[in-house]
């Protein structure tokens, strides 16, 4: 019997409120925020009107408690160092491994007493009078200079361990639902590492921030992601990685979201209108939606062109709940159903003065629903 409330309570636990990150986009003399991302460039709201920025742009973070009905698996994490420098490295240890092997095939083919390409005049001579021990000589001193370089190459590439200035992000996602516009912001907080770039004088934490472009991700859908996340300064100390996915302008948690607290709705709704409350201040606004209803369940009782037109007028008392709906409807069945369905919406109510009121509020029932 307790597994089976156990799982009961689980399943009615499909709420979330966390810790997110807000994140703002400097456009002129203001910072807007960010409601979409695709490579390259940043979707923004301007007051109401949409407008795309670049990525390059000034961003600004900050962390912001949020709720979500959604959610996401994030699993098979794995991030690995990245050096720009030892990549110069290698392609030198590997330029100069070529170059030894062509000595040592020049050297292989003066034993056997024959010329090799690229010979330089005085070699061709030496070659033709038949003196091969200086030519010997010219080849055995590259050779050896060539090892000796190979060896310290090798050091250098070792040395780069701790220099990485990027790191290759790995995992992997599953949604409970199916997402739409999706992207994913990692961000690194880190101290630069002094032992290697000495000139450094800023004290305290940095940033390093990449969006990575995801798209649509179906229910239940596993879906891998390989990116670079660079920015670092050489060898850094890394104190803090985060992992935020955005459906759009939502938010949506993960395994990785901080102080994440399973709620159910209702838990959910009274949390957020404790903290809705305590912020008021002496502030006065309009009643706003907790969280939109469902869109397949208003479709059982309208077509998609009743409901694109129907205009819904709402009486909110100032606990958040609708106290009575209106709606111009034909059939009053079908009205009644469609009324009852409203009635579940909650609401941040009314204020004036920082104290919540009973209101009423008239909006297409589309902007109601999701």
């Amino acid at each position: 019997m307790g597994q089976v409330e156990d799982a009961a309570l689980e399943a009615d636990m499909t709420d979330s409120i966390f810790m997110g990150m807000m994140v703002t986009v400097k456009v002129g003399d203001q910072f807007l925020p960010v409601v979409g991302f695709e490579t390259g460039r940043w979707l923004v709201d301007d007051g109401g009107t949409q407008r795309w920025v670049s990525y390059r742009s000034t961003v600004t973070v900050k962390k912001s408690i949020k709720h979500s009905d959604r959610f996401i698996s994030i699993y098979d994490l794995s991030t690995s160092p990245l050096s720009s420098e030892k990549q110069l490295y290698i392609d030198k240890f590997n330029q100069t491994m070529a170059r030894l092997a062509q000595e040592e095939l020049n050297m292989r083919n003066l034993v056997a007493g024959r010329d090799f390409p690229n010979m330089t005049a005085d070699q061709e001579a030496a070659f033709d009078r038949g003196d091969l021990s200086g030519l010997e000589g010219d080849l055995a001193t590259n050779i050896d200079s060539f090892r000796d370089q190979l060896e310290a190459l090798e050091n250098d590439i070792a040395d780069t361990e701790d220099r990485f200035d990027a790191l290759r992000v790995n995992l992997k996602l599953k949604p409970r639902e199916t997402l739409e516009n999706c992207y994913l912001i990692v961000r690194a907080r880190y101290l630069p590492n002094r032992d290697y770039d000495p000139e450094l004088h800023e004290e305290g934490l940095r940033s390093a921030m990449h969006a990575q472009e995801i798209g649509r991700l179906a229910g239940g859908e596993e879906r891998k992601l390989s990116f670079i996340l660079s920015g670092f300064t050489r060898g850094p100390q890394i104190q803090e990685m985060s992992y935020h996915l955005y459906s759009g302008p939502k938010e949506i948690p993960t395994d990785f979201s901080e102080q994440r607290l399973p709620l159910s709705e209702a838990e959910a709704f009274d949390f957020l209108y404790a903290d809705f409350v305590s912020s008021l201040g002496d502030h006065s606004h309009s009643p706003q939606l907790f969280k939109p209803l469902k869109r397949d369940h208003f479709l059982a009782y309208m077509t998609e062109d009743e409901l694109n037109r129907a205009i819904a007028r709402l009486q909110i008392n100032l606990m958040g709940f609708v106290d009575k709906v209106d709606l111009d409807i034909p059939d009053p069945a079908i009205q009644a159903k469609v009324e009852e369905l409203l009635r579940q919406a909650k609401f941040f109510p009314a204020a004036e003065g920082g104290v919540p009121i009973d209101s009423s509020m008239s909006a297409p029932l589309a902007q109601l629903i999701r």
